[in-house]
């Protein structure tokens, strides 16, 4: 679960992914290519 608050575009900065969110995050997605993960969020 994701505070409301939060942006809902995210991208992995070490793979380029791009995740939409509403209120969770899949971590099964979000680790399927890299076993790390750092997010920058996107303008909306």
């Amino acid at each position: 679960m994701l505070p409301t608050d939060v942006p809902s575009l995210w991208i992995n900065v070490f793979t380029g992914g791009r995740f939409t969110t509403s209120g969770q995050l899949s971590l099964q997605q979000l680790f399927a290519q890299f076993p790390v993960a750092l997010l920058s969020s996107e303008p909306e």
